[in-house]
């Protein structure tokens, strides 16, 4: 995919964040544009979630938190890793970018789970089968 394709889904993720997390405030008002407001009559902000974080996209990651960052969204985001992407990218091999995970972390970046490799159905398999899956993503 092309780098124009993973700003364009980055405005998705933050225009679609603002559409279903924005309630209205303790006064249902709402700006002239429509947005809800807190009691304060600011915007509320956004909870951006981003999946499928990988070290595959290690430098459309680095682009994305250069965004984030320039609006002081980092404890308002969500990064959901997949462990072992595609059965290609396993963390274990890629401990550059773990340390960066690390870093995002500290900075206030929400680390979560996403799955083990994003392959299909991956959780459609027997108990023992999910359990490895799980305890390898661990």
């Amino acid at each position: 995919m092309k780098k124009s394709h993973y700003f364009i889904f980055l405005g998705l993720v933050l225009a679609l964040s603002i559409l279903f997390t924005v309630t209205f405030g303790n006064n249902n008002e709402v700006d002239p544009l429509g947005y809800a407001l807190n009691s304060n009559n600011t915007i509320k902000e956004p909870i951006i979630f981003i999946h499928d974080v990988s070290p595959k996209y290690f430098n459309e990651l680095k682009d994305i938190e250069k965004i984030i960052d320039k609006y002081n969204y980092q404890d308002r985001t969500y990064l959901f890793i997949i462990v072992n992407h595609a059965n290609e990218y396993n963390l274990k091999n890629y401990p550059k970018f773990v340390e960066y995970l690390h870093h995002l972390e500290s900075k206030g970046y929400h680390i979560e789970y996403h799955g083990y490799n994003h392959i299909g159905e991956e959780f459609n398999c027997n108990k023992s089968v999910a359990e490895e899956k799980l305890n390898n993503s661990l």
